[in-house]
């Protein structure tokens, strides 16, 4: 997956530059909203959903800030992945409860 090592090798080269960025930040920035990248970072590591960056960002913050609906061009994928996102911070949360 293309997208996937992408953000591994961003979350690398850009470890000292925003701390407790994790690939699933980078992901959700970076790759256009690749939703099988987004889905399997989930997968491996599911709280990350949940870490803020060294901004105060979460990945869900990356996803909705790249998904405008009114801004023109092809983005199917960014809708997906904070539709993706929102689903599985909400059961997160309901598991923490």
């Amino acid at each position: 997956c293309t997208a996937l090592m992408f953000a591994v090798q961003k979350s690398q080269a850009n470890a000292d530059s925003i701390p407790n960025r994790l690939p699933l930040h980078l992901a959700c920035d970076f790759c256009t909203a690749n939703i099988s990248a987004v889905q399997l970072l989930f997968d491996v590591y599911p709280e990350g959903i949940c870490t803020n960056d060294g901004v105060g960002r979460s990945p869900l913050d990356y996803a909705r800030h790249n998904y405008d609906p009114f801004q023109p061009g092809p983005r199917p994928n960014n809708a997906k992945v904070v539709k993706f996102l929102e689903t599985q911070l909400a059961y997160v949360n309901q598991a923490r409860d």
